[in-house]
C-alpha cells in the first residue's frame, strides 16, 4: 500500500504544483497529515512562535499533503475518494485567538490548550473528556484557475471544515486538470458546527483513502455521501450565498435522480433537508453543507 509522508506538504490547491506520486484508480493510499501549524505548537507556550510567516501573500496554515495525480484524469471527470480510516496522534491543540471568533472579543490574550488523546477519549482537563470524533478539515483537487490557498475553499474543494468528511464517507471532487492533483490534510480530533472559536481541536493523523474516477461526471462542486445521507455544500461570503449554493446544488440532484420539478424539490428539501454550518468563525467565508436522507422509490 503506497504511503505518503506528511513532509511532502503543500498549502495551496494549484495546477502549478508538482505531484508527489501517481495513483492508479482503484488503489488504497495511506496519508500521513500534520496540523494546522504544520507541528511546530508543541507547548502552551509555543502559540505565539509557532505562528506561520505568509508566503506571497498567502497564509501558510493547514498543510495538506499531496498533490496525487491520478491516472486517467481529465477536464470533466469527477474523482471519488472513500475515507476507509483516520488514525489520530496522541496529542493536538485547542486556540483561543484573540478577535477570532464568536467570542473573540471577549480573548484578552490567544492561549494554547495542549489536549492529549488516549483511548477515544479527548482530555480537557481532569475532570472533562469527550469522545473523539475524527474528520478531514482539507481535501480538494486543483482549479484550473487561480489557486486557492489551503486557509481557505473553493469550487474544487479545500478548507471544507465538514465534520461529514469522515470514516465512512465518500467524497466526489470535481476535476478541472489533467490528474486532478488531489490534497488531503487539517485533520481534526473533533469540531463542533461552525468551528465557532475558529480552530477545532487540530490533531496529525494517519488518513487511509481509496480513490476511484467517474469518466465524463461533471460536477460543479463537492458532493458527498454516506450510507444514508446525501450531502450538498456550498460556500460563499456570507450564509445566504452559501446555502443558496447548497440547497441548489441538492435541488437539481433530486430534480435528476426523482424527475421532479422545482417546486416538488423545494417542497422536499423543505420538509426533509438539514442545513448545517460548517465554518462561520468570521473569516472572508462561510461554508455548510445540505444533509438529505437518500430516498428508497416504491413502485406501485
Amino acid at each position: 500500500m503506497l504511503r505518503i509522508g506528511r513532509e511532502k506538504v503543500c498549502y495551496e490547491l494549484s495546477s502549478r504544483l508538482k505531484p508527489v506520486a501517481f495513483v492508479k484508480p482503484g488503489e488504497t493510499v495511506v496519508l500521513e497529515t500534520d496540523d494546522s501549524r504544520t507541528g511546530r505548537l508543541k507547548r502552551p507556550e509555543d502559540v505565539l512562535t509557532s505562528v506561520p510567516e505568509p508566503r506571497n501573500g498567502n497564509p501558510m496554515v493547514n498543510p495538506a499533503t499531496g498533490p496525487l495525480y491520478i491516472r486517467g484524469a481529465e477536464p470533466g471527470d469527477a474523482l471519488t475518494v472513500d475515507i476507509l480510516d483516520i488514525k489520530l496522534g496522541s496529542q493536538g491543540y485547542l486556540l483561543a485567538k484573540k478577535g477570532v471568533g464568536l467570542l473573540g472579543d471577549t480573548v484578552r490574550e490567544t492561549t494554547a490548550w495542549i489536549i492529549p488523546v488516549t483511548e477515544g477519549q479527548a482530555r480537557f482537563s481532569h475532570q472533562i473528556s469527550l469522545p473523539i470524533r475524527p474528520m478531514i478539515g482539507v481535501i480538494g483537487t486543483a482549479p484550473a484557475g487561480v489557486p486557492v490557498p489551503t486557509m481557505y475553499v473553493g469550487d474544487t474543494g479545500g478548507n471544507m471544515d465538514n465534520p461529514r468528511i469522515t470514516t465512512g464517507t465518500r467524497v466526489f471532487l470535481p476535476v478541472q486538470v489533467p490528474g486532478a492533483l488531489l490534497v488531503l490534510g487539517d485533520v481534526h480530533g473533533m469540531m463542533g458546527d461552525g468551528e465557532l472559536n475558529g480552530t477545532a481541536l487540530e490533531m496529525p493523523a494517519e488518513v487511509v483513502i481509496r480513490i476511484g474516477l467517474i469518466k465524463g461526471q461533471e460536477m460543479a462542486l463537492p458532493y458527498l455521501e454516506t450510507a444514508d445521507l446525501m450531502i450538498t455544500t456550498g460556500y460563499g461570503s456570507n450564509f445566504f450565498d452559501a446555502a443558496r449554493q447548497a440547497v441548489r446544488e441538492m435541488a437539481v440532484r433530486l430534480i435528476d435522480a426523482h424527475n421532479l420539478n422545482w417546486e416538488e424539490a423545494g417542497m422536499l428539501l423543505s420538509a426533509a433537508g438539514n442545513l448545517r454550518i460548517c465554518q462561520s468563525f468570521g473569516g472572508p467565508e462561510v461554508t455548510v453543507r445540505l444533509e438529505f436522507p437518500k430516498i428508497q422509490t416504491t413502485g406501485e
